[in-house]
């Protein structure tokens, strides 16, 4: 049962967050004027930790005396605009929140080398600046009950993926996060249009009155308007998060942005968008009464072989990421179709798919920051990418190799990993035998492409021979970037060793 507190009428989580946005140009002002530039950057690593103590904070409560309802708007009927606080969705926040810190931590050593900027200071007032509008956005998503709030707070976290792509000098840089920003925008006008569509149907903006209206007015099942407005929100989200067709962007993006970038909006975005979808889809448009679970179960099966299918023979290690992101995001949208099949047992399958998503974000993001560990050391004297020739790169840095490792058996479901846990979650509570047996041997079928070319990846990078040039080069990764991938990669096993302590969130 919902606890309405009344005060705070935000959630913590999302107030200390927008603090940052006023910090960072107090910080700066006082950089200019002390020349210390240093008080921007560790102001920022600080704020995050106290925005993740807010959240465990929350949580520990939450845990303790249920799920907390906000209404940002006092005298105002609440049920217009709600804000939920969860175990399931603190979680994935303090997950979020984490690769975060990682992210913020990696970029101290990292910014400077991948944006060639002289400006060091300005610059990273923007990134930072950024990066805390972006996981503001994400907090939003997760803990509305709103549907213009949730429209408002995707918005708030794509928007400055465009800037963030698009940080390094280069005309590909520009041109990926043009194609970013051409793509998302039309994603988010059909998701603004399909919203509209369901306030016009429904007279509310609250998902809950949303969910009950549609389930007990018959006139509107069949209502070719209806179905208008759920076609238009799962391509409007579906453009941002890369299903179906819908993901050209990513590779190019994935490619040209830094790795901290990658690290962070790769996982994010996926998660929030899989949380957009569960509360605009599944919850609104009940899947025994609207039967489009097999646009979400075939809608995965295309998404993940598109992925596996360009990822197969990828040698730019950063282009290989984002084929192999698209992907992972397969598997998560197969896992809400295997949900809308299988309706009477949602709360369990979607506990299994939000750990599918968590895992992801985790593994990815420290995958995306142990490349970039390559990248900075042998780029700038070999300049290429090209994973052949980067053969045996990580040999000789043992954390780099390990997380590289790890994180691609993870990702590939491989135990006793992570990734495997959560998929074999899925496996245990998704009940296979109700889908088509076409879709779940494709989805075996693409598991095991994946095995193939994270396998042959790891060989390259860490088990191959490295090359005369490779061997010349006696670099070792700063402290910091290397305390940012232990950090993700420590939470990766912790989490693989210790499931149920997290799951059991969900």
């Amino acid at each position: 049962m919902l606890v309405n507190l009344g005060t705070p009428f935000i959630p913590p989580p999302i107030i200390f967050a927008m603090a940052s946005l006023w910090l960072l140009p107090i910080a700066r002002w006082i950089e200019a004027r002390l020349e210390y530039w240093f008080i921007k950057a560790y102001l920022s690593i600080a704020w995050i930790l106290v925005v993740i103590a807010s959240i465990l904070w929350e949580l520990y409560w939450v845990r303790k005396t249920g799920p907390k309802h906000f209404h940002p708007v006092p005298g105002v009927d609440y049920r217009r605009i709600d804000l939920i606080e969860t175990t399931s969705t603190l979680l994935i926040a303090l997950v979020i929140s984490l690769i975060f810190f990682g992210v913020m931590l990696y970029s101290l050593k990292y910014l400077l080398w991948e944006t060639l900027l002289e400006d060091e200071g300005t610059y990273k007032l923007y990134y930072y600046f950024l990066l805390y509008s972006s996981l503001i956005g994400a907090f939003i998503v997760l803990f509305t009950n709103d549907a213009f709030t949730l429209f408002v707070g995707w918005e708030f976290m794509v928007l400055p993926g465009y800037a963030l792509i698009s940080v390094r000098p280069r005309a590909k840089a520009t041109e990926a996060a043009a194609k970013y920003a051409l793509q998302s925008s039309i994603g988010s006008i059909l998701l603004l249009y399909g919203i509209a569509t369901l306030y016009e149907i429904t007279g509310t903006f609250n998902l809950s009155n949303m969910a009950l209206i549609l389930s007990q007015q018959e006139s509107l099942r069949n209502n070719v308007t209806t179905w208008q407005a759920m076609v238009f929100i799962f391509i409007g989200i579906g453009v941002t998060a890369g299903f179906i067709g819908m993901q050209t962007w990513i590779p190019d993006a994935y490619g040209e942005a830094p790795s901290s970038v990658g690290a962070f909006i790769s996982g994010t975005f996926a998660i929030a968008a899989i949380v957009a979808l569960e509360k605009l889809i599944l919850n609104v448009f009940n899947p025994d009464i609207y039967n489009y679970a097999p646009l979400l179960l075939w809608g995965g099966v295309l998404t993940m072989t598109i992925g596996n299918l360009g990822a197969i023979n990828q040698q730019d290690i950063r282009r290989f990421l984002g084929y192999s992101s698209i992907a992972q995001r397969g598997y998560l949208l197969f896992g809400l179709g295997v949900v809308a099949t299988n309706y009477q047992n949602a709360s369990a399958i979607l506990k299994a798919v939000y750990a599918q998503a968590i895992a992801y974000a985790i593994l990815e993001g420290t995958l995306f920051l142990a490349v970039g560990n390559l990248l900075y050391l042998y780029f700038p004297i070999l300049r290429t990418r090209d994973a052949k020739i980067l053969r045996g790169s990580a040999k000789s840095h043992s954390l780099t190799s390990f997380a590289i490792a790890i994180c691609s058996l993870g990702l590939a479901g491989i135990p006793p990993t992570v990734g495997f846990v959560s998929k074999l979650s899925l496996v245990i509570v998704g009940g296979f035998s109700s889908i088509s047996p076409i879709a779940f041997f494709l989805f075996i079928t693409n598991s095991a492409l994946s095995i193939y070319y994270y396998s042959r990846y790891i060989q390259l990078l860490v088990f191959n021979t490295p090359s005369p040039e490779i061997k010349e080069i006696e670099a070792k990764a700063p402290l910091l970037m290397n305390i940012s991938i232990f950090v993700l990669l420590s939470l990766s096993l912790v989490m693989s060793f210790k499931p149920t302590v997290w799951m059991n969130l969900l």
